[in-house]
């Protein structure tokens, strides 16, 4: 609307009403003069009121983006209706100004915090104060996301529409005259999307603050777990309830205790990040609890209002000067610097020396090595060779390759994480994959699951005890950074309605909880579809189509017990080496032939990606040359596949007569491999004449470690084998499950294509082999 005052507010009177089912007084909105859709059309020119750096509306009631004429939202409309709230209960607009002094109310809009509603009128009640508060926001993030998450909030205070998330926690108050709230704030430059994966890692931020590390225990309740902690303060024992956090990305993490042991009853901390209208972030940390009496009132003054303050400002400010300057990929911006001997340093350094003499990636070594001296004690106890390549920009080839050789070496330690598919945190660690069986466990979920060796087995590094100690008490186990996949996560107690505010980026998500056996889809798009959807969590859903930017998701827990709810991000885990490519890739067999699965055991692989070469007519080259002459042929024909499936992160699994079978991880680079194997046959003066058959397939197989190699087997396997019969010499054949992959698509672009064949009860794209220039062999090299 961009013009919301109550000038253009108008009460409908008895027999001039519009409405079919009037009841009462109605007030009806006019005055759309300049008003403008909120959904973006294409190719739609702008109107005069739309026009960037332009100023309109009422200045007493216009939001700070409106008066600097940037790009308004339905947000815009929130701050006004706030505006109009003030104005019906206070007698007068949040701002006052002389009526020729706009420029003094805009700037007033834009720079000066609102007054108190309850601080101006007095009858006012602090909860309807808060409420318009919020619509004041400077931040349209902080605001009501448009007028009908403002109505479902005022609706919400008599009790009749869900309740924003922002309600939560509800702690259980018990006296609350000894309610104590500590709220710390700052003002820092980094933006809040800066900040988050820094604020959100409660475990360093615990540690680096110096709270006392916590034990923890978990117990099976009700289908699902109880979290209970204890740790002691000034020499006091602790224990408490730890229920769940509860997070929007970006946005805001809360936890709550409730005591059974100690000085308090319970204990709310709430960390909140707020965009600043100059730039920068308002970040603010609230702690409120309710103490069991004086000495925990007095206690509390001292160890939070006074050092857990200074602390934090100190983690707070050395954060935010190193987010100004630039983060070192080795530096942790959290912890204090590390500090390690000069042993140390001489044992890395002749560790990095080996390393070079190898001939691996240069950047890859260094950087490693940096890492494992410079890093936080939680980050080098968990090193991920694909988040270190990323931090580093290094290939991700050249630093799985480094960190196998390291381990190799003594620099750093092997083992593997099963992955639970809900919570996506490793439900166990085991050193071999011997010990891995194919049903594992959940203690936090309570849930039983499959193990997908292509998902749920992750090879990660930690350095080796011998060379660096490291801390390995926890400080905390249930923050957001322990679940990056996960963008919001909030409970919801028996038959309770939540209204959750998100700012999801476009892409795929899914809404589920580890308690019910449902899930929801949402699908984000940057155009189309809606801002807002409700879901009841056990009843089936369509796909909800949302718009990207600030969405509003209702939620209704329809089950008689708490449950927890996730808003996850699809796909496979982020920087998770698999075990399936782990094992893919030459070094990692060369280097721990004794890592394999336990004899005779089989595992799932969810997806794996299979090239099949045969040389035509590898019967009549044996016939005809013996068996001694032809023995060379197919010997440089397997070592020509398995330098090609080196080179693109695959490996050579199985050779038969004149047939090799490679296995990959990702299609991509499967497919370059088959559409090079017939030039480089051509290239090479042994193989040179020999025409190949090749065939590429994709699907879930079943992999089982054979004579020191990992091999598959299935139904998959067996379609890939049946097609190399159909297909034509020098001639690929892609099956449709390959074709269909994103980073196949373009790849097909480039080559000829000879048309679609038959494939089981699909079908495959038959492209041409590129061909290389023939070389010969010398004609001494024929004779004998």
């Amino acid at each position: 609307h961009r013009d919301l005052k109550p000038d253009n507010m108008m009460f409908v009177r008895p027999g001039i009403e519009l409405e079919p089912r009037f009841e009462g007084q109605v007030i009806k909105l006019g005055d759309f003069g300049i008003a403008r859709d909120s959904a973006p059309v294409a190719d739609a020119q702008p109107d005069g009121a739309t026009r960037a750096g332009s100023v309109l509306g009422t200045p007493e009631y216009m939001a700070p983006e409106q008066c600097q004429g940037a790009q308004v939202t339905p947000a815009t409309d929130v701050y006004a209706l706030g505006g109009c709230l003030f104005a019906l209960i206070a007698g007068r607009p949040p701002f006052l100004g002389e009526n020729t002094d706009t420029m003094g109310l805009i700037f007033k809009q834009v720079r000066e915090p609102p007054p108190r509603l309850d601080q101006v009128q007095t009858d006012a009640t602090p909860v309807i104060a808060d409420l318009v508060e919020r619509c004041l926001a400077k931040d349209p993030q902080r605001r009501f996301a448009d007028a009908t998450e403002l109505l479902v909030a005022i609706e919400g205070l008599c009790g009749d529409t869900p309740q924003p998330m922002t309600a939560h926690p509800s702690p259980p108050i018990v006296k609350p005259h000894l309610v104590q709230k500590y709220t710390l704030e700052w003002d820092l430059q980094a933006s809040p999307d800066q900040l988050w994966p820094f604020i959100s890692n409660t475990e360093k931020i615990n540690r680096a603050t110096g709270l006392a590390p916590v034990r923890f225990e978990i117990d099976a309740i009700d289908g699902g777990s109880k979290t209970t902690g204890h740790s002691k303060v000034a020499g006091l024992a602790l224990k408490w309830r730890e229920h769940p956090y509860e997070w929007i990305e970006g946005s805001r993490h809360v936890v709550l205790r409730v005591f059974e042991k100690g000085v308090l009853r319970w204990y709310v901390a709430e960390v909140s990040l707020e965009k600043s209208p100059g730039g920068g972030t308002k970040l603010r940390n609230t702690i409120t609890l309710e103490p069991r009496g004086l000495l925990a009132r007095v206690l509390s003054k001292w160890e939070i209002g006074i050092k857990y303050k200074k602390r934090l400002d100190k983690v707070y400010t050395r954060l935010d000067n190193l987010l100004a300057a630039g983060v070192p990929p080795e530096i942790d911006p959290i912890e204090p610097v590390v500090e390690v001997s000069a042993a140390v340093r001489a044992r890395v350094q002749e560790i990095v020396g080996k390393l070079h003499e190898t001939g691996l990636d240069d950047r890859a070594i260094e950087s490693l090595a940096a890492y494992v001296v410079s890093a936080s004690d939680q980050d080098v106890s968990r090193i991920r060779p694909l988040q270190l390549a990323e931090r580093f920009r290094v290939p991700e080839d050249a630093m799985i390759e480094v960190c196998l050789h390291a381990a190799k070496h003594g620099l750093l330690a092997m083992v593997w994480d099963v992955i639970c598919p809900s919570c996506r945190i490793p439900s166990n660690i085991v050193e071999s994959l011997a010990k891995i069986e194919q049903h594992a466990s959940c203690k936090t979920c309570q849930v039983g699951f499959d193990v997908d060796f292509s998902r749920a087995v992750e090879l990660v590094f930690r350095v080796a005890p011998d060379l660096r100690g490291v801390e390995m008490r926890t400080f905390c186990i249930g923050g957001p950074a322990h679940f990056p996949h996960v963008a919001a996560q909030v409970r919801l107690a028996p038959s309770e309605r939540v209204a959750l505010q998100l700012s999801l980026p476009p892409g795929f998500y899914l809404l589920r909880s580890p308690q019910l056996p449902r899930v929801h889809e949402l699908r984000v798009t940057a155009a189309g579809g809606v801002r807002r959807c409700d879901l009841l969590l056990s009843e089936r859903s369509d796909v909800a189509l949302l718009t990207a930017g600030d969405q509003l998701i209702t939620l209704l827990n329809q089950e008689k017990r708490e449950i927890l709810v996730r808003v996850e991000r699809a796909g496979d885990r982020a920087h998770a080496l698999t075990a399936a490519r782990a094992m893919a890739t030459s070094a990692f067999r060369e280097l721990f032939p004794d890592q394999q699965l336990g004899p005779g055991r089989l595992m799932a692989v969810a997806q794996a990606t299979l090239v099949i070469a045969q040389i035509d007519g590898a019967q009549a080259i044996f016939h005809d040359l013996g068996d001694a002459k032809a023995f060379p042929v197919a010997t440089r024909f397997f070592e020509q596949i398995n330098a090609l499936a080196r080179e693109s992160g695959g490996s050579l699994v199985k050779t038969f007569g004149g047939l090799a079978i490679a296995a990959f991880e990702r299609p991509g680079p499967a497919v370059d491999v088959a559409l090079a194997v017939q030039a480089a046959l051509d290239a090479h003066p042994t193989t040179t004449g020999l025409n190949c058959r090749i065939a590429v397939h994709r699907g879930p197989m079943m992999a089982l470690t054979q004579g020191g190699r990992l091999d598959y087997f299935g139904s998959n396997v067996e379609l890939a084998l049946s097609l190399i019969g159909a297909i034509a010499p020098g001639v690929v054949g892609i099956t449709q499950a390959v074709c269909q992959e994103p980073e196949v698509t373009d790849r097909l672009k480039a080559v000829e294509q000879l048309g679609m064949a038959p494939a089981g009860a699909s079908w495959m794209m038959q492209v041409k082999a590129a061909r290389g220039a023939p070389r010969l062999l010398e004609a001494s090299a024929l004779v004998g």
